[in-house]
């Protein structure tokens, strides 16, 4: 009997654990075509996931292009309370020979009523035994071709940046983002790459009407991130 009941509950958790994977929001889901046209994280909602392209440039060496249904995406909150998102993925792995392997897309995101985005953070996490890994990103004003800030985050056999943070030359309403992953093998060994997940957040100040506003109701020192 007491062997039964451990096989029920294995059952179980297995049932469980399919069902929570089967409900999370993959890039797909996002993309044009997909069942989920945008993802909130606190008061941020990101959407317009476009212009997907995963490739590799083989000359030896194991890499195959990331399917964004492999690309888990979930509402993120870092230590300072700002929002984003998490990319998580066990498909951005290159091993061996020399090789390239890029992804890129695009999304957008866009403050809460009475909120100026007014700068973000890239973070990263991943082992590199050859070549590198290297995840850059550029926001944009949305609709525009008005580059508010690059950041760099990168992974090598010898060191890592593994945090880069921006304020952007101006604040704004809502921001387009283009991510572009780049893995690099290049001795030809037998090593393996691998990025697992990285995460974008977003700090924001409040409007002037909204400060105006604030300060009529006596909470003026509330405090302005990306302010100096």
């Amino acid at each position: 009997m007491k062997k039964l009941m451990v096989i029920f509950t294995v059952a179980i958790l297995l049932v469980m654990a399919g069902t929570i994977q089967a409900g999370l929001t993959t890039l797909a889901d996002l993309l044009p075509g997909g069942s989920t046209p945008s993802i909130t994280s606190g008061d941020k909602v990101f959407s317009s996931f476009r212009d997907y392209n995963s490739e590799v440039d083989v000359t030896t060496g194991t890499a195959s292009p990331v399917d964004p249904a492999d690309v888990y995406v979930t509402p993120y909150q870092d230590g300072a309370g700002d929002y984003g998102l998490k990319f998580t993925s066990d498909a951005f792995t290159a091993t061996g020979g020399t090789l390239g392997f890029l992804t890129e897309f695009d999304y957008t995101v866009t403050a809460g009523a009475g909120f100026l985005i007014c700068g973000n953070t890239l973070t990263i996490a991943g082992t590199a035994a050859d070549g590198g890994i290297t995840v850059t990103e550029n926001a944009y004003e949305a609709g525009t071709t008005d580059l508010l800030a690059t950041k760099v985050a990168l992974v090598t056999p010898f060191f890592e940046i593994l945090t880069d943070s921006k304020t952007y030359t101006s604040n704004v309403q809502a921001v387009d983002v283009h991510k572009n992953i780049s893995l690099y093998m290049a001795d030809g060994s037998n090593a393996t790459n691998t990025l697992t997940e990285f995460t974008q957040t977003f700090r924001q100040i409040p409007e002037p009407a909204t400060l105006v506003m604030l300060a009529l109701g006596g909470l003026a020192l509330i405090r302005r991130k990306c302010v100096g």
